[in-house]
């Protein structure tokens, strides 16, 4: 199914579909209407700096839960991250007062096509292998979703002393 909706959880195993929401509160977009969700979210945050630019500056990224994010300043791509250090320089951006900062945060088709029933995923740390044994596990099998989490916890204009 493809387009805009949101899904909301009637039970363990049973959702229903209503109107997406156009603002989320902070942590997992899951419990919020995307459990199956495969695209992107933006974060969007004002920067304020109170003086002119004084040697370098960058942002970074804190609680990434997403495959890849693509920072944007006046929506202009600055860097496409995908591990740590999750920085991205903007000294050549900023300028003194309010700075519009977009971060697009890419998840993967886990939570669409991945074996949402495997409880072995919820439990084990090597989650990154996932084949046709996974689909075909009845040890493991449960009638419950298990969806992983995506989310941005925080992101902050540094600047680095010189």
């Amino acid at each position: 199914m493809i387009g805009s909706f949101a899904t909301w959880p009637i039970s363990e195993r049973d959702f229903a579909l209503t109107q997406e929401r156009t603002e989320l509160s902070d942590g997992d977009w899951g419990p919020q209407g995307f459990q199956l969700c495969a695209g992107t979210l933006d974060y969007k945050k004002t920067l304020k700096l109170n003086e002119s630019p004084r040697g370098p500056y960058y942002v970074r990224l804190y609680g990434e839960r997403g495959t890849a994010c693509v920072v944007r300043l006046y929506g202009q791509p600055v860097a496409r991250l995908g591990w740590a250090p999750l920085e991205a320089g903007i000294t050549h951006l900023v300028h003194k007062g309010d700075n519009y900062l977009e971060v697009e945060v890419v998840t993967s088709l886990r939570n669409t096509f991945s074996p949402l029933h495997n409880d072995r995923y919820k439990t084990e740390d090597d989650q990154f292998g996932v084949g046709p044994r996974a689909f075909e596990d009845p040890k493991h099998w449960t009638d419950a979703f298990w969806f992983e989490p995506y989310y941005l916890e925080a992101v902050d204009l540094l600047r680095e002393e010189i």
